[in-house]
């Protein structure tokens, strides 16, 4: 790691960018089917009306979720918005994840939902919903046969990637970060090899090299 005059700071056998969509840009923007995803999250205040009354002993989820914090509030969300950049919180998403409460659980009061907090943030997410996890794809040597599995991919050496975890981050972060340390160190995989190769950065490449060979006319004969 070098800093802003270009004297070394630190050095490292591995550099793992996990850093949502700030990786993209790091990387060079490589064009892989990304979309950074806006999302907003509403936090109901303890004492609003008819709030202590609801089944919420467990989080409910649907299109929507809810569910009660520590100190009595209520967490609600989330907003899946592709392409939008705005950092405020904005009331017309509150209204909707409070629409989102009353579906599951029957809640029945009002509050204005402009006075209400919150918070937002952006997500990285693939066309596929996959994460990606692995080492980054190097550029192949140009002339090359079209590289159809991800492992005959050539990497850029001790650069790994692990990002674009979408909505199910806490869920996949876990099991994510395991096979991560698995494959640096060397150790058995936690997952079998088919989901290694599912969650390859390498793997947009690799599928447009596949249908460009599939779409190549025949050879005459």
């Amino acid at each position: 790691m070098l800093d802003a005059h270009g004297q070394a700071l630190l050095q490292a056998d591995a550099v793992v960018l996990c850093n949502a969509h700030d990786a993209l840009r790091l990387l060079g923007e490589p064009g892989w089917p990304l979309q950074r995803v806006r999302g907003q999250t509403t936090l109901l205040p303890a004492d609003t009306p008819g709030l202590a009354y609801l089944p919420l002993d467990l989080p409910r989820a649907d299109q929507g979720y809810a569910l009660r914090l520590a100190d009595g509030r209520v967490l609600c969300g989330a907003v899946a918005q592709p392409g939008d950049d705005e950092p405020a919180l904005r009331a017309a998403d509150h209204a909707t994840h409070l629409d989102h409460l009353r579906r599951l659980t029957g809640w029945a009061g009002t509050v204005d939902a402009a006075t209400l907090d919150g918070r937002v943030g952006w997500r990285l997410s693939a066309d596929d919903k996959l994460p990606l996890l692995g080492p980054v794809p190097a550029v192949p040597a140009a002339g090359s046969k079209p590289i159809t599995q991800v492992r005959f991919m050539p990497r850029v050496p001790g650069l790994w990637l692990f990002t674009a975890l979408g909505s199910r981050g806490i869920t996949q972060a876990a099991l994510g970060g395991e096979l991560l340390a698995a494959w640096l160190t060397h150790s058995p995989s936690p997952v079998p090899a088919a989901l290694i190769d599912a969650l390859d950065p390498a793997r947009f490449e690799v599928r447009a090299a596949r249908q460009a060979e599939s779409a190549a006319p025949a050879p005459p004969r």
